[in-house]
This record gives structure tokens, C-alpha cells and sequence, in this order.
């Protein structure tokens, strides 16, 4: 069974591409449409198509036939292309398979992103559509068509049509005429007309001088309407026509272009001739200025406008010697990332300030013995922390340090906060003694007994106890072993070195989504050998929870949480993942089947959000409409449209139902 177009929705589409075909002498500034597929042979969901069928594809508007090509039209039997060529006429391109296609086999068009019109704009997205062939193949036929003081258009424009196959013509006048009327194997004076291929056809469109002193007023509008006041067929010569822009959902007005050149709404039009005009509509969008000195800001998503109630992220990122030191202009505070509600055009200005450049000199005495630094250097960045380490000479050991340091550990941390002078006291061994030197980085050893000096053949315990965040991993030097405690027997002077590694946690995975009151797993590992325990928290309240064993439940609200892993031997060694519980939108009934003309109350509920309020609105162009409450009103003509409820709170979320509107008995279809 083949599927017929509307004739309402055909008489729709050739309005436009006749009013799109008019010249004249009046400059025009173009309304920026984006190209569109607006019939498709076979149609979407076509059933017994002829096996040896052409596959066209009908836009909006004149393209780059360079753009139209095996590569950007294409036809996919399963996953296997099909082999064939693409011609483009009119605003029709045409798929001409090399051999017949497969009888009862399902068969899948593209047309993708690559096509652009004559201004290089793309489609919004790839348009696709399936049909299934039939068993056999059907006669083809040729439609033509002949026209003076005028021309006319097919719908779709072909050089072959199959058997049964609706064309839809439309008589366009030349400046001057009127139409009157079809000959030849059409008859009447229905303009547009659709004319059933039953064999091959001619067809004459005859047109008339205009009668004196009227004109007619053609007006254009996508994405939103116009209306006429009056609302005339034709004019008298000098009257004046008010015309009004009435912009759809998400659209403002932007002008008027063609024989009316304005931005005024209303705005009127004086009949001296045959007029076409367009309004051009444009969507609801605003603009983010971002200003940075010594620094950068990044925006995510990164665009030039943004739909009105869209959310951007702001990252600052300092250049090398400044820091972040907050926002300023329509995002206030030193947040970082921040987030902005794009409700209107935004300026947002990151501040800077320079890093305190100073550095400081560490100077080190020592008579009977040396001190070591590190690091080893001559000045050293403010803040930064140095090492320093007694090392007696033979005969002497280590008492103390004085000066900017103190204590009798033979090493000790300085932090370079101003400059230091630090003196490394040595005192001469008495008979029969021994030191022992112990130097830990990121950790310290304690002593037992803690004595400058050891009597031959004592026992020393040395125990090493790490920084935070570190762990102990082994003794080097004199001792060579991973014990902890370890006892040390003094014949003679020793150098024991703790060495500490870093504790570090990783959690796995860093970043997820999770759908409301749902669960996800997490992992953890530590690299501490003495205990890889791990402790689960979630860091916002009312962020969800997590097990003891990382098992995380998102909670009823969305937005953007964190589940952090922590060292259970060290609290301040953590892991942090970034979970985004978004806000979910579900719409009731998701599918439903009515009369033409009729209505359907649809309900949408949304969760995860405090606002609750969504926006109806009819994905199809000729769909129907639909109220503020989600009361849908069935088109005049039969087909399957879809009703979709929108977060208002995140405009990127929303939930759509399937709506087939089918004829009622009252119905009469025009064929």
C-alpha cells in the first residue's frame, strides 16, 4: 500500500517555493532559514514500493548541487550501501539506484549534514527515512508540462514517475498575469493541483493579462505567521495593507525582507504592484562576554549564543605567576568552576592578582661537622620547606641547632618565610662512644633511648612515623630492612635513613551519571601497605548516600554531587567523583490514536526538580497544536505527529509522546 501526502500540507509546501521562485527588482536582505527536507519519495514508512523506484528528497529552498552527492544522499539496504547515482533539479534531488532494489526488503535514506544551500548553511541534523519494496516492479511515466506568460513546478520534480504516484503542480503567473486555468490531461482551475500518474501525461498551465488597477500581496513565514488586515485575494491599486508578525514559541521577530524592508511590527504596505514579503523569525538566544586579564575563562558549552534558560560553566584559569581571585559583573564570588542561568545577555569579568614573587637565602654554620640542605640551593621560593642535616666529624657529634632552628635532632625543617641563619652545634665524643645519625623526609624517627652519644654495644629502637599523608616503606643506610620498629646495635658511629612514600587513593570511575534514586558502583584503592581501608562519604547534605562499600544512591533532587573516598589509616588522603543526577521529565499517555480535529488531554511530571513546570509544544510543522495545561488539538490531516512536555528548569530535558491522527467519517479526501 503506497502513502499518500496531505493535499493541505502539499498545497503548504508549493506556496512556499512559488513565493520562493518570484523575482523582482526590490533589494532584499535574505532571511537566514536553515535547509530542510520537505518531501520524500518513497514516504517515510512506505510500504510495496516498486522495486525499481527512484528515491528523491524535496527541500525548502534551493541548494549546492556540488553538496549533493553519493556520499551525502544515501541509501542503505541493512548495512550495505547502495550503488547508485544523484542528480538534483528544481529543489528536488534524485536517488537513481544502478540496479533494481530487492523485493521485499527494507530500505533506509540519509540525507546528511553535508548538503548546504547556496549561502553554505547546513541542516539542522540528518534527515532519515525507511521504506519496505514490494514483489514487483511498476510502470513509470513522464509528466509534461508547458506554460506562457507564467511557468510551472512539479512536486517532486522527477524525469520518471511511478504508476499511481501523486505530482503536485503549481501555476506560477509572469508580473502582470493571473492564472485560469489547466489543459491537456488536466483540467479545472484548482491551483496547486495533484495529478495521479496513469500513464505518460502533457499538461498546459493558461494564464490571463490581470484585470486593471489589483495586485496580489504573497507573504512568507516560517517559524511563526502573518496576518493581513484586510485579508484579500487581490488589492485595489494604492491600498494599504497592515501586516503582523505573529513569532511561534521560542521565536522573536527579526524583519521584514523582500518588497517590505523594516523591522517595525505591525508594519504596513501600499498596493502599487504584485508584493512578496517575508518575515523572518529567529529563536530566543543571548550572547556571554567573558572579560580576563592575566588569566583565561572557559565556557562549557562553548557557543557564540545560548537558548534562553540554558546553564554555562565558567572555569578561570590564571596565567603562570597570578592566582583567582573572584568574579565580578552577572556572577559574583570566588567560586571556581562557576554557573550561569542564561535568562538574559551576561558580562562576567575573572580577576586576577599577581603571586608574591619573594624569595629568601638559608645560611648554615657548622664547626666540626657539616649540615646538609635539601634542596641545595642558593635562594629559595617563600613558603617552600628545606631539610637540613647534621653530619659530625670523626671524633665529634651532634648537640643542637640554634638560630633560626632549635632542638637536638640532628634533622630538622626550616620553613623559608624570610631569610635564615641556622648554627649546627658538635661536642667531642667521650671515650667509647658512638652517634647515630637519623634522617627522615616526610616523616621523623624517635629514639630510644634519644642520646647524643651511645655507649659500644648498646641497643638503639628506632621508630619511623610518616607525615601526613605518607606512609613508612623501608630503612636504607646502616639498616636495610622494612621493620618498623628496628633495633640498631652501636659498634660504631651509624647513619640510619626512614624513607616515606606518598599515601595516595584513587576512585573509580571519577565521573558518572546517575538517573534519580538510582544506584552506582564505586571502587577505591590505597597504596598504603598498612592498611587499604577505605571510608565512603557524600560531601553536599542531601547529596545521596554511600555504603561501606561504595555502593552510591543518587537522591530525589538533581544536580552535580560528590562521593569521596578516604584513606581510612590517613584522613587527609582522599579521592573525590563527580556525580550528575539529572532532572528526568515523563509524559502520559507516551502514545495515543485520535480523530482528525480532535483533542487529547496529555500530563508530564517531572522529578528531580523543585520547578515542576514544563512547556507543550508540537515537534511537527502542521501537527496540531497544543494548550499551556497540554491540551493537544489534532490537525485537519491524518498522519503521525509528536507532542513533547519540556523541564522549564533544564530546557535540554523533556519527554515526547507519538500522536497518529486518523480521518473521521466527516472527513473528504481530496485525491
Amino acid at each position: 500500500m503506497r502513502t499518500l501526502m496531505s493535499y493541505t500540507w502539499v498545497l503548504a509546501v508549493v506556496l512556499a517555493m512559488v513565493v520562493g521562485g518570484c523575482t523582482d527588482t526590490v533589494p532584499r536582505t535574505p532571511a537566514v532559514i536553515a535547509p530542510a527536507v520537505i518531501l520524500t519519495h518513497p514516504a517515510n514508512g512506505a510500504e510495496d514500493v516498486a522495486i525499481n523506484s527512484l528515491i528523491t528528497a524535496t527541500f525548502n529552498k534551493v541548494m549546492n548541487a556540488s553538496t549533493l552527492t553519493t556520499a551525502t544522499f544515501v541509501v542503505m539496504q541493512g548495512t550495505t550501501p547502495v550503488a547508485g547515482a544523484v542528480t538534483y533539479a528544481g529543489l528536488t534531488a534524485t536517488f537513481t539506484p544502478a540496479s533494481p532494489l530487492t523485493a521485499g526488503t527494507v530500505y533506509t535514506a540519509t540525507i546528511t549534514t553535508g548538503v548546504r544551500d547556496l549561502t553554505a548553511h547546513t541542516l539542522i541534523g540528518n534527515y532519515v527515512w525507511t521504506f519496505t519494496t514490494g514483489f514487483t516492479p511498476i510502470a513509470q511515466y513522464t509528466l509534461t508540462v508547458a506554460a506562457t506568460h507564467g511557468s510551472v513546478t512539479k512536486l517532486p520534480d522527477q524525469p520518471l514517475y511511478d504508476a499511481g504516484s501523486v505530482v503536485t503542480l503549481a501555476a506560477i503567473p509572469a508580473t502582470g498575469y493571473h492564472f485560469t486555468g489547466w489543459s491537456g490531461d488536466v483540467s479545472g482551475a484548482t491551483n496547486p493541483i495533484p495529478v495521479t500518474m496513469t500513464g505518460n501525461m502533457s499538461v498546459t498551465a493558461n494564464f490571463a493579462p490581470n484585470p486593471p488597477s489589483t495586485y496580489t500581496l504573497t507573504v512568507i513565514a516560517v517559524n511563526g505567521n502573518v496576518a493581513k488586515s484586510p485579508d484579500q485575494a487581490t488589492y485595489p491599486a494604492g491600498s494599504v495593507v497592515s501586516l503582523t508578525a505573529l513569532p511561534a514559541a521560542g521565536y522573536h521577530f527579526f524583519g521584514w525582507t523582500g518588497d517590505l524592508n523594516s523591522a517595525i511590527n505591525p508594519a504596513q504596505i501600499t498596493m502599487t504592484a504584485d508584493r512578496v514579503v517575508t518575515a523572518t523569525f529567529v529563536p530566543n538566544t543571548y550572547t556571554l562576554t567573558l572579560n580576563a586579564v592575566h588569566g583565561t575563562v572557559t565556557k562549557s558549552p562553548d557557543s557564540t549564543n545560548y537558548l534562553v534558560g540554558s546553564v554555562v560553566t565558567l572555569t578561570a584559569v590564571p596565567a603562570t605567576g597570578y592566582h583567582f581571585t573572584g568574579w565580578s559583573g552577572d556572577v559574583s564570588g570566588a567560586t571556581n568552576p562557576a554557573l550561569i542561568t542564561m535568562n538574559g545577555n551576561k558580562t562576567v569579568t575573572a580577576n586576577f592578582a599577581l603571586d608574591p614573587p619573594n624569595t629568601y637565602t638559608l645560611t648554615v654554620i657548622a664547626v666540626h661537622g657539616s649540615v646538609t640542605k635539601s634542596p641545595a640551593q642558593a635562594t629559595y621560593d617563600a613558603g617552600s620547606i628545606v631539610m637540613l642535616t647534621a653530619l659530625p666529624a670523626a671524633g665529634y657529634h651532634f648537640t643542637g641547632w640554634s638560630g633560626d632552628a632549635n632542638g637536638g635532632a640532628n634533622a630538622v625543617l626550616i620553613t623559608m618565610n624570610s631569610d635564615k641563619v641556622v648554627t649546627a652545634s658538635f661536642a667531642l665524643n667521650p671515650p667509647n662512644t658512638y652517634t647515630l645519625t637519623v634522617i627522615a623526609v616526610n616523616g621523623s624517627v624517635s629514639r630510644t633511648p634519644d642520646q647524643a652519644a651511645y655507649d659500644a654495644g648498646s641497643v638503639v629502637t628506632l621508630t619511623a612515623t610518616p607525615a601526613t599523608g605518607y606512609h613508612f616503606s623501608n630503612w636504607s643506610g646502616d639498616v636495610n630492612v622494612a621493620m618498623n620498629p628496628v633495633h640498631v646495635t652501636m659498634n660504631g658511629n651509624r647513619n640510619v635513613t626512614a624513607n616515606f612514600a606518598l599515601t595516595t587513593v584513587t576512585i573509580a570511575p571519577k565521573t558518572t551519571t546517575v538517573a534519580l534514586s538510582t544506584t552506582r558502583q564505586f571502587t577505591a584503592s590505597v597504596d598504603d601497605p598498612t592498611n587499604g581501608n577505605i571510608i565512603w562519604s557524600v560531601v553536599e547534605n542531601n547529596g545521596g548516600t554511600v555504603s561501606a562499600a561504595g555502593l552510591y544512591t543518587a537522591p530525589a533532587t538533581a544536580g552535580i554531587y560528590h562521593v569521596k573516598a578516604t584513606s581510612a589509616a590517613d584522613a587527609t588522603v582522599s579521592d573525590t567523583a563527580t556525580v550528575t543526577v539529572p532532572i528526568a521529565v515523563t509524559i502520559n499517555p507516551k502514545t495515543t490514536t485520535i480523530d482528525v480535529s480532535a483533542t487529547r488531554q496529555f500530563t508530564a511530571s517531572v522529578n528531580g526538580s523543585p520547578n515542576t513546570n514544563v512547556t507543550w509544544t508540537v515537534v511537527d510543522i502542521g501537527g496540531g497544536s497544543v494548550s499551556a495545561t497540554g491540551l493537544y488539538h489534532a490537525p485537519t490531516t491524518a498522519g503521525i505527529y509528536h507532542v513533547r512536555a519540556t523541564s522549564v528548569a533544564d530546557a535540554t530535558v523533556w519527554d515526547t509522546a507519538t500522536v497518529t491522527v486518523q480521518s473521521g467519517t466527516s472527513i473528504i479526501t481530496v485525491q
